[in-house]
């Protein structure tokens, strides 16, 4: 049967095969359950003449089973391993299969580990001839290279002609309006129009013996085991299997069988009663328990949990769920919701402490970090990539967790068991169909509003565990990791979370890895001398780790040292050499996360220095970081707004909005989506998007206020209002602490504040430049920016230079240079500017250019000053101020001297000095 409905998707699709041979592409489908994403990519691999490698994501503890759709595409895969070498070894694998169509199933359900690795194959595949295919219920996060298809549902049209082929009759026109645009039910009804149960009709018609076999296998989930299947129901005749395959209950995959639909797998699962629901995982959970060796793969531990579970033995669950937990380290989201069940049902088991060999604090304590891991790092934030907890292997891990200085097991996401905030439609999201949720099995999972969402929904349940941990303890140490833990799930809500790491460290004060963190922290909201003494002391720790999260933030006080800075042991030599000895020592403790924190620092110290060049290499090195460890999150917001900054600066303005854009599409967190937000609007000023830029202002005041109120968060944003055309006030005490983003907000400032410049320090060769604009020393300043490289500041400079002009050839040689320049750009209203003075030598429009006497008028107008001040200054009469300004006025075309003093600073006439 031909796919009814689709030609328009699958012919995109089979353009995409096209261009994968010369690149390798990525497809992404989206649609709800039953509307045919599995049937369209069955009907595209089917024709495609290529290996197809597929796997999908299980109905059955699927966010606890890191990697597995790419074990069943790829084969087995060590989550253990190192995630550069398992993300490198799985491309390989991929590329060594060309040409070959790699088809993802399921994705709403897979674990975050899946959704990764994912991730960095769609940014790193290059070899021709590879397509990756994935399919899911609702968006998941993923880099923005993806073709999308998203799948409606059909017309009344499509529906009759399925249905028609379907049964071979004209179906009845109320049965199609009854299908609603789905070809599952569409197919479902047309053999069964009457039915009040369409997933259940072709079941029901089965023999009674099929419907006993089908019964098992939907405790089994969608995939069918029939090695579990024959030890729970007896010999399974294949005749048995076929009729339900001709039902159109299950389906024939290969050597074995897998329902037709998770929807038909959940109805008759739900069909069950509870009592046959509860026997069946029984008898599930025993035949798995028989086929358990010394070391039994991880998802088997979860399965049996899930099972145990099910079937209502709490005991057995407890255990099961905690042996799972520890299996599935790697997959966060899925041990959060088993070390969940754990400490929910703790009171109802007997000895839970000799069970786990631990107690109920170490359960909580781990499932808070578990919650950490799972939610997305927080760009900028030094603890949000370093993992201060490791995993356990096995249960026993945590017994460390009961003893002082020890550290917790950290199994991670779905239903909450614990936090009573949490909604049930969350929950449901949270937790992939499981065998015992009756609703979660024949539901489409209800995704959140947005990635924020979600992430909220995970702080809230880590924070909620810590409450209930705090609750449990005095002793000092334990106390001072729940607050440690809590600082960073607070960070992840936009919080500073430094009150709880400032009582972490009152605590445990001979910690170096919570003073290490609590330096980067302080670096990150305000340069203090707290925060370099703190990383001071942390750097000399025996820890790898702790050495190198200290040495990112003694690197980051040294990129762009402020007034009174020890030159011997600042500037952009010695905080690269920090940066990079923090990536020698994270490579060697394999924290990928500190090296991608030392990298943003690295490519910051080039560009605070004006080295844009080096500092770009540098941000390339971090996306590459990036993409092998956590290629869809919030990371790489931390990278962006830098590495934007930097290209905007060399004047590749379309690579930087594009970085930016990608960035944005990742949904960081509130700031940094702010700072992002931001940066565009920057680019956005400078190629005349008025309106744009405004509405980046406000949209950036409003993420930050109250939030966060470092320099380096806010001048920016300060310096986007002053390129708009609004007078900023100066913070003196903000500003000089961090000198490249001052410099750039004065040189944003139509008339720049040469007092304020002289409080600012002079770091690197384009500070420099900087200071030799303000200074109006205009032949050095245009040498200087020919030198650094920065086009819009050589445009802006030569523009400002030939206003300054004596001569008008001397005017319009820069001005014609300038207007090339930002022509070139796409900057348009500096190269109108630039055009104006080009063709007459002066800007202002009225009859004459502005005389000595009344540019020195319109200096003291522009500062402010009444006639009588201006009459005073210039020892004229009080009448001839106002007979000037009369004329200024006229010359300039305005009405106002609110608007003569605006038209003045755009236009540079302050810099004039003579007529």
């Amino acid at each position: 049967m031909h796919l009814v409905g689709r030609g328009a998707e699958l012919a995109h699709l089979d353009r995409a095969w096209r261009a994968a041979a010369h690149r390798p592409g990525a497809v992404f489908v989206e649609g709800g359950a039953g509307l045919g994403k599995s049937a369209l990519a069955a009907h595209f691999t089917a024709k495609t003449a290529a290996t197809v490698l597929s796997g999908a994501a299980p109905d059955l503890g699927g966010d606890a089973r890191p990697f597995a759709p790419f074990v069943t595409a790829l084969g087995e895969l060590d989550p253990a391993r190192p995630r550069a070498a398992l993300f490198a070894d799985a491309l390989a694998r991929i590329e060594a299969a060309a040409p070959v169509v790699l088809v993802l199933e399921d994705l709403h359900r897979a674990d975050q580990a899946s959704l990764d690795l994912l991730g960095y194959l769609i940014t790193s595949l290059r070899r021709g001839g590879v397509l990756v295919l994935a399919t899911a219920r609702e968006a998941v996060r993923l880099p923005r290279e993806v073709d999308r298809i998203a799948l409606e549902r059909l017309s009344d049209a499509d529906i009759a002609r399925l249905m028609s082929e379907r049964a071979h009759e004209q179906p009845d026109p109320a049965t199609v309006r009854r299908a609603a645009g789905n070809p599952l039910l569409a197919e479902l009804l047309a053999v069964a129009p009457e039915a009040n149960e369409p997933l259940l009709a072709g079941f029901r018609a089965l023999p009674p013996q099929s419907r006993a076999v089908v019964r098992v296998a939907s405790v089994l989930g969608q995939d069918v085991d029939l090695a579990l299947l024959h030890r729970i129901a007896g010999p399974v005749e294949d005749e048995h299997l076929r009729a339900a395959v001709e039902g159109g209950v299950l389906a024939a995959v290969g050597d074995g069988y897998r329902f037709r639909h998770a929807l038909i797998r959940g109805a008759v699962h739900d069909d069950l009663t509870a009592d046959e629901r509860a026997r069946l995982h029984r008898l599930a959970a025993e035949a798995i328990t028989a086929t358990l060796g010394f070391r039994p793969p991880a998802g088997a531990l979860v399965e049996l949990a899930e099972h145990w579970h099910a079937a209502g033995d709490v005991d057995r669950a407890f255990d099961a769920a905690w042996r799972a937990a520890a299996a599935a380290r790697f997959a966060h989201s899925g041990q959060l919701r088993l070390l969940e069940r754990v400490v929910r049902t703790w009171p109802q088991v007997f000895d839970p402490e000799f069970r786990t060999r631990t107690d109920r604090l170490a359960v909580f304590t781990a499932a808070a970090v578990a919650a950490l891991h799972a939610a997305p790092a927080t760009p900028g934030d030094a603890t949000a990539v370093t993992a201060p907890h490791p995993t356990p292997t096995t249960p026993s891990h945590a017994t460390a967790v009961a003893a002082p200085h020890a550290t917790p097991a950290t199994p991670g996401d779905a239903a909450p068991v614990t936090a009573p905030h949490t909604t049930a439609v969350a929950a449901l999201h949270a937790a992939p169909a499981t065998p015992g949720d009756a609703t979660a099995v024949a539901t489409p999972h209800a995704a959140p509003a947005t990635l924020g969402d979600a992430v909220a929904g995970l702080v809230g349940r880590g924070l909620a565990l810590i409450e209930e941990g705090l609750r449990l303890t005095r002793d000092p140490v334990r106390t001072a990791l729940l607050l440690e833990t809590r600082a960073q799930l607070r960070h992840r809500a936009g919080e500073d979370g430094i009150e709880d790491l400032r009582a972490a460290l009152a605590l445990q004060p001979h910690s170096n890895r919570v003073r290490a963190i609590l330096a980067g922290r302080l670096e990150v909201l305000a340069r203090s001398p707290e925060a370099y003494a703190l990383a001071q002391e942390a750097a000399g720790d025996r820890d790898p780790a702790v050495r190198a999260l200290a040495l990112v933030t003694l690197a980051a006080e040294a990129a762009d040292p402020g007034p009174g800075a020890n030159p011997q042991a600042s500037g952009a030599r010695v905080a690269v050499g920090r940066a990079r000895e923090a990536v020698a020592l994270a490579r060697e403790g394999g924290d990928d996360g500190t090296e991608l924190l030392a990298r943003v620092v690295e490519a910051g110290a080039f560009e605070a220095a004006g080295e844009s060049r080096a500092a770009v290499e540098a941000a390339e090195a971090g996306r590459a970081v990036a993409r092998r460890t956590d290629p869809g999150a919030a990371r790489n917001a931390m990278l962006a707004a830098t590495h934007a900054r930097s290209l905007t600066a060399l004047g590749e303005w379309n690579r930087a909005r594009s970085l930016i854009e990608e960035a944005l599409d990742l949904q960081p967190p509130p700031v940094y989506r702010a700072a992002l937000t931001i940066a565009a609007g920057r680019l956005d000023a400078l190629e005349g998007h008025r309106e744009r830029a405004v509405d980046a202002v406000r949209a950036g005041g409003e993420a930050m206020i109250g939030r966060y109120t470092s320099g380096q968060l806010l001048i920016p944003l300060w310096e986007l209002r002053t390129l708009l055309g609004e007078a900023v006030p100066l913070d003196d005490r903000e500003l000089p602490a961090y000198p490249a983003l001052a410099w750039s907000l004065l040189l944003a400032q139509p008339e720049p504040d040469r007092r304020f410049a002289l409080r600012l320090p002079v770091n690197g060769p384009a500070q420099r430049a900087a200071s030799l604009t303000v200074a109006r020393r205009w032949d050095e300043a245009i040498a200087a920016w020919r030198a650094v490289g920065h086009p819009y500041r050589l445009a802006r400079t030569l523009l400002r230079a030939g206003r300054a002009a004596r001569d008008k050839s001397t005017a319009v040689v820069r001005a014609r240079e300038a207007a090339a320049l930002a022509n070139r750009l796409g900057a348009r209203p500096l190269a109108e500017e630039a055009a104006a003075l080009q063709r007459t030598g002066r800007l202002e429009p009225g009859a004459g250019r502005l005389t000595e006497r009344e540019l020195e008028v319109l200096r003291l107008l522009a500062d402010g000053r009444t006639n009588q001040q201006i009459s005073d200054e210039l020892a004229i009469a009080v009448k001839t101020a106002g007979v000037h300004i009369t004329s200024i006025l006229a010359k300039l075309g305005v009405h106002s001297r609110a608007e003569a003093a605006t038209v003045a600073r755009r236009r540079g006439l302050l810099d004039q000095t003579t007529a």
